[in-house]
C-alpha cells in the first residue's frame, strides 16, 4: 500500500510513451483548456498514435483533500458535501470571471 510513486514508480511516463513509439504531450490534467488544447492537437493525426499523459492533483479544488490517500474511497457526509460543493461553485464563479 501506499502511493504509486513510491510502491510502483511509472515515471518518466512520457518518455516511456515516447519510447514506445507514441506522439506525447504532457499537460497539466487539471486545466481544463489544456486538455482541450492537448486532444485538439491530435486531430492533426500522423504517423503514430499520440498520447496524452495529465499530471494532475488528486482533489483538486477541495482543500480538505488535496493528494490525500484518503480521497480514493471516503465517505462523504451532507456538511462535507455542502462545503466541499461550495467551494467548487466559488472556483468555477473565479474561472468563469
Amino acid at each position: 500500500d501506499g502511493r504509486t510513486a513510491d510502491v510502483m514508480p511509472s515515471e518518466p511516463l512520457d518518455q516511456k510513451m515516447a519510447a514506445f513509439g507514441f506522439n506525447t504531450v504532457t499537460i497539466n490534467g487539471n486545466d481544463i483548456e489544456a486538455v482541450a488544447q492537448a486532444l485538439e492537437a491530435t486531430r492533426a493525426g500522423g504517423e503514430k498514435p499520440w498520447a496524452i499523459v495529465l499530471d494532475t492533483v488528486k482533489g483538486a479544488g477541495i482543500e480538505d483533500v488535496v493528494n490525500t490517500a484518503a480521497n480514493h474511497s471516503m465517505s462523504v457526509g451532507d456538511a462535507a458535501y455542502e462545503k466541499w460543493t461550495a467551494e467548487l461553485r466559488q472556483l468555477v464563479a473565479e474561472l468563469e470571471g
